[in-house]
């Protein structure tokens, strides 16, 4: 049993037009296990950041078929553990896919 670590964030707009605040909320799923991927590619969150991940041996790093507009981030170091194969190692397939390397990366 796994538990991914969520973080939400607020984004304010301000109509210039209405006078009125608009307040949106977007989260973000923090992924620091090899386990925890699929649960968030699953999830409704609009960012996924890996943070330190180490990828078994011979495993692809599989990040296809996010939902759209998902923005992509890995945080410090992903590692993959030794293995003769022809790979490949990571593959990411989506529609408006972003992907960002945070700072340390």
């Amino acid at each position: 049993h796994f538990k991914i670590t969520q973080r939400a964030t607020m984004k304010f707009v301000v109509s210039a037009l209405t006078g009125f605040l608009v307040v949106t909320i977007s989260s973000a799923v923090y992924v620091d296990r090899f386990d925890q991927i699929e649960a968030a590619k699953k999830s409704n969150d609009k960012v996924i950041t890996i943070r330190n991940l180490q990828v078994p041996a011979g495993v692809l790093l599989d990040l296809q078929n996010l939902k759209p507009g998902t923005t992509l981030q890995f945080e410090g170091r992903v590692t993959f553990g030794y293995k003769e194969w022809k790979g490949p190692m990571v593959r990411i397939s989506g529609k408006n896919i972003i992907v960002e390397g945070k700072p340390g990366h």
